[in-house]
């Protein structure tokens, strides 16, 4: 059988402005490249229901450097508004020689929908093949 790996991300940012936020990611993954699968998690406070310049300057940073969403439905409901502002993005490690010993296995993300917060809860699981 695989090997699962499960955990549950649910953090909130301090009151960054957006545009730096964004330019900080981009630098961040421009300066590090992952030999394994890595994981963006978090309450990023950009609702990606939106069509604002940070919605598409947030998802372009990260579509360019090969990560996908895993959570695309609301996040946050309060009265008549709903948003998706709790993201996790996943990039997964490719292998490109036979001397890695790093296989991806699968990936599973689900919203817990709970009261327990003014946030729904995001979960991604990994189930590491054989």
């Amino acid at each position: 059988k695989g090997m699962f790996t499960c955990f549950g991300a649910q953090f909130v940012c301090t009151h960054y402005d957006t545009k730096q936020f964004i330019t900080s990611l981009d630098n961040y993954l421009s300066d590090n490249v992952f030999k394994s699968n890595h994981i963006i998690c978090g309450d990023i406070n950009i609702n990606l229901f939106s069509n604002s310049y940070e919605y598409n300057a947030y998802l372009n940073t990260l579509a360019k450097f090969g990560y996908t969403s895993t959570i695309n439905d609301f996040t946050r409901v309060s009265g008549n508004s709903k948003t998706r502002i709790d993201h996790i993005f996943i990039k997964q490690y490719k292998p490109t020689n036979d001397h890695t010993i790093f296989d991806s296995g699968r990936f599973y993300a689900y919203i817990l929908k709970c009261n327990i917060t003014d946030h729904f809860c995001t979960i991604i699981i990994n189930e590491m093949l054989q």
